[in-house]
């Protein structure tokens, strides 16, 4: 009895090796390969991002002087059928930051025919940033957001259906103690009204 167990696990061990060895010769030729990483900077880098345009992929992240306490956002880009980056292009800042963590401050997304890319940076305590390019990443135009009250925390930027953007920023605490989100819609050509009554910094356009 145990003969006969011995041989059908050998025998249903032989029958998975020939399967795999029969899917791995059916299987197409061609071998991934990874490239040698190279560094693109010789700062202190953070909190990389991607976007492609379907022509381009461009990569933004954060560079960090942490004796000064200051951060730049920067940009590195090529082609989709090019192995070769542009250098890197500081695009936003400086931006002061405290404490000894370094703060994720930025997000980027593309429009719905992506044909245009914007980011939203806090770019102080109580002050957004809404970067837009239509050139492909050659140019920004910068709109300005400010509270005057309560502060801003980590803005997030995504590209809507309709073509446009929506911008979420979160509010510092409030009378009552809680923190509450602000929700501010932008599309091509039209204003929109401010979504949520947290917030005084009103509506935009892109």
């Amino acid at each position: 009895m145990k003969a006969k167990r011995i041989f059908l696990t050998a025998a249903i061990f032989s029958a998975l090796v020939f399967f795999a060895l029969m899917i791995a010769k059916a299987a197409p030729s061609d071998e991934l390969y990874w490239e040698n990483p190279v560094p693109a900077t010789d700062m202190d880098s953070r909190f990389p991002q991607t976007i492609t345009d379907g022509e381009n992929m461009y990569i933004f992240f954060e560079e960090v002087e942490k004796k000064s306490k200051k951060l730049w956002i920067t940009l590195i880009s090529r082609k989709e059928n090019e192995l070769k980056w542009t250098a890197p292009r500081r695009i936003a800042g400086p931006f002061d930051y405290s404490g000894d963590e370094i703060p994720d401050i930025y997000s980027v997304a593309k429009s719905k025919d992506s044909k245009k890319i914007a980011m939203s940076v806090q770019t102080s305590k109580k002050s957004i940033g809404v970067y837009t390019t239509s050139d492909k990443c050659a140019t920004f135009e910068v709109k300005e957001f400010t509270e005057p009250v309560k502060s801003l925390i980590g803005p997030r930027i995504f590209g809507t259906s309709t073509g446009g953007f929506m911008l979420f920023v979160s509010l510092g605490e409030t009378a009552d103690g809680n923190d509450k989100e602000a929700e501010l819609a932008a599309s091509d050509g039209q204003n929109q009204t401010l979504l949520s009554a947290a917030s005084s910094i009103g509506s935009f356009s892109l």
